[in-house]
């Protein structure tokens, strides 16, 4: 029996750390796209209260509801969910076009954000054919 009541407080304070840590990615996140919580509930479709919630390590949310949450944050889920770090083209920002195009857009919402990034698609596009 007492085993049994270890692994539970073990998993407990598990899940616990893991909801913290989630919560402050999501802050971090949201932070640096420059969005409040309210800003970032409208863009995701997620609601202040629950976004309240996550960052503060109370609740996990589901991951329809971190998908959601990510997309608006223009981020991977895996990025918002494990913590793990970008992939591949690490280096690119050394282009310095590439740096002052995202110097450019730091200060965009993520709506805006998307719009270049559609127009930047776009512009690719007619130049590989």
């Amino acid at each position: 029996m007492q085993y049994l009541k270890l692994i539970t407080i073990v998993i407990t304070r598990r899940n616990r750390v893991n909801m913290e840590k989630l919560g402050k990615r999501l802050k971090t996140a949201r932070e640096k796209a420059g969005l409040s919580q309210r800003q970032l509930a409208n863009e995701s479709g997620v609601s202040q209260g629950m976004i309240s919630q996550i960052e503060a390590g109370h609740k996990e949310g589901g991951i329809r509801t971190l998908e959601k949450l990510a997309e608006a944050l223009g981020m991977r889920f895996e990025d918002l969910y494990r913590g793990e770090a970008p992939t591949g083209d690490a280096d690119l920002l050394k282009d310095k076009l590439v740096y002052e195009i995202a110097q450019t857009v730091k200060p965009m919402t993520v709506r805006e954000k998307k719009e270049v990034l559609r127009f930047s698609k776009f512009v690719g596009r007619r130049h590989a054919n």
